[in-house]
């Protein structure tokens, strides 16, 4: 602690280790003594974490200090998905464009959640968007990308979030997770079909 506050690069770290942990625990399989121990206490430490993580995202203050701008956002993740997943990965625009799905996917799924919503009422709503908006000709993708940011924007209105202060903390956070993480959960997407197979750094 410096100026009264936790450090948040401290705090990114250690959830990263904590991720690392529950991995490896999950690794383990059954039959490990210390795994079935320590699974509940990290699980509890990791959701304290990103509860804590998230609120600074949620401060209506000036960006952070030293913040460059959105220039150097794009560079930084830019450098994170070619370190973590190649440079394939970040030059196939249906791969981005997937991943971008997943995560508004995740964002509905935790607002319906939220609202008390079964489910198969947020499958459903999002089934029915698929076929509506894959009904219509297809858009022009600078566009498209300006329609995320403004609905992104709204929402962020709604939930009191800063979209500069949310993405900063986000990449501070999965920067601070090892590859070993990432090749996970992206070869769990491979098998499952939902993801592109690259050639690895």
């Amino acid at each position: 602690m410096s100026d009264g506050t936790i450090d948040r690069m401290k705090l990114a770290k250690l959830d990263g280790l904590v991720q690392d942990l529950l991995d490896e625990i999950e690794d383990a399989g059954a039959g490990d003594v210390a795994a079935e121990a320590l699974f509940e206490p990290l699980s509890q430490a990791s959701a304290a974490l990103h509860s804590v993580l998230t609120r600074y995202a949620t401060l209506t203050k000036p960006a952070t200090p030293g913040w460059q701008g959105i220039e150097a956002d794009e560079a930084r993740i830019a450098a994170w998905v070619t370190d973590r997943f190649g440079a394939d990965s970040l030059d196939n625009a249906m791969e981005r464009a997937d991943r971008l799905l997943e995560e508004a996917i995740e964002m509905q799924q935790a607002i319906y959640a939220a609202a008390g919503c079964y489910p198969e009422v947020a499958i459903r709503r999002a089934n029915d968007l698929v076929q509506h908006v894959n009904a219509k000709p297809a858009g022009d993708p600078r566009q498209e990308m300006g329609g995320v940011m403004t609905c992104a924007l709204a929402l962020g209105r709604r939930l009191g979030v800063r979209l500069d202060l949310a993405a900063q903390a986000e990449l501070t956070r999965i920067e601070g997770l090892s590859k070993a993480h990432f090749d996970k959960r992206h070869q769990a997407k491979v098998d499952a079909g939902v993801a592109a197979q690259h050639e690895r750094p």
